[in-house]
């Protein structure tokens, strides 16, 4: 498994072990060791979210949504030194906009178990506040949290996803402070661990392991499929594009992970069945709009003889980098077909002033020369 997210796991665990140990045997008698372990929750919590925003800046596109909820997350903690309540409400709320940034599948699940752990969350302070002694209404209105929640991880759980499952173990452990604080702040008046603490920790504990053991099995699967992908892709480069394509079909039906639908599609390209390279390319772009996929879908653009389309990939490519050799190189090619020497001319140079060992640039180059001078 992946270091940093090992690292996330622990403190992860570390957190909800506690929190059991407390809620199963309550202060232990002793006031000072309750007071110390909900801190130590609070502080394995804090470089647990810490830790777990940091893998998702590494390893996914940056949006507004996940600066947004950095600044309320880091702003709750601050003030959640001077008013609990009023600091965890906002680090609560900040949770969204994490989970619904771009490319994190699964909002209608994650919302309605959101919605379920939000109105557990919310009753204890509510009740002290407005003096409403509890009664048969708590048992409604937990069952109905109690069915959100379940609902949403019945959901969650067809479209397992590692961005959701992290997802879902961050709203869980969110929760995780919630007890405890109870304890020392007397928000409420149902006893030491009364029935909504009891149903936030029961149900926070079962999402919690529900995806801490899909985030195992889907490690062990990952390990698995990388081994298929890598595989598929020494038949690529062998130019056995049939066999790659058997490869890459089956893993589609299975995951349809980026590598995976990029193998597929160029095999298909190479196989000559476009149209069904195309749908597939035009897919991962739609999702992961990354250099390489951008770069095959023109490549594929220019088989099928539109190089328009192909040439508005390219100068895409070339806007956001502009010393991408291949792009420099596809696009120069486009243009000699088309005749504009000169504008085929300047990036061809530039291409070969940026990797001069490498060939196919310079065979243009010499292609373009000689027709040049045949035209002259």
């Amino acid at each position: 498994m992946e270091k940093n997210l090992l690292r996330i796991l622990i403190f992860d665990s570390a957190s909800v072990i506690l929190a059991l140990i407390l809620f199963l045997y309550g202060p232990m008698g002793e006031k000072s060791f309750f007071y110390v372990s909900s801190w130590v929750i609070f502080a394995c919590l804090s470089v647990s979210f810490g830790l777990t925003l940091l893998y998702i800046l590494k390893n996914r596109e940056r949006s507004n949504l996940t600066i947004i909820f950095f600044i309320l997350l880091v702003s709750g903690v601050v003030i959640s030194f001077f008013n609990w309540f009023a600091g965890g409400l906002i680090a609560l709320l900040s949770l969204p906009f994490l989970l619904f940034s771009k490319n994190i599948r699964g909002e209608i699940e994650i919302a309605i178990t959101y919605s379920g752990f939000f109105i557990l969350a919310l009753l204890p302070p509510l009740e002290t506040y407005l003096r409403i002694n509890p009664s048969f209404l708590d048992y409604i209105i937990i069952g109905a949290g109690f069915a959100l929640i379940v609902a949403g991880l019945v959901l969650a759980y067809r479209r397992v996803e590692l961005s959701l499952m992290l997802g879902f173990i961050l709203l869980a452990l969110s929760f995780f402070l919630i007890a405890p604080f109870h304890e020392i702040f007397h928000i409420h008046y149902n006893g030491i661990f009364g029935v909504y603490d009891s149903s936030i920790i029961i149900l926070a504990a079962l999402t919690f392991f529900v995806f801490l053991f899909s985030i195992l099995e889907y490690d062990r699967k990952s390990i698995q499929l990388q081994e298929e992908i890598r595989k598929g892709y020494e038949y690529l480069t062998k130019g056995k594009y049939k066999k790659a394509e058997g490869i890459f079909r089956i893993l589609y039906k299975k995951k349809r992970d980026k590598d995976v639908l990029n193998g597929l599609s160029i095999a298909l390209m190479r196989e000559g069945k476009l149209d069904e390279s195309e749908r597939i390319l035009k897919k991962l772009v739609s999702r992961y709009p990354e250099e390489t996929y951008l770069l095959n879908l023109g490549n594929l653009y220019y088989r099928k003889g539109n190089k328009r389309e192909a040439m508005l990939l390219y100068s895409k490519i070339l806007k956001n980098n502009p010393e991408c050799y291949n792009a420099l190189n596809n696009l120069a090619r486009c243009y000699m077909d088309l005749g504009e020497y000169e504008n085929a001319e300047k990036l061809l140079k530039r291409a070969i002033e940026i990797s001069p060992e490498k060939k196919v640039a310079q065979i243009n180059y010499k292609e373009l020369k000689e027709k040049m001078a045949s035209e002259n």
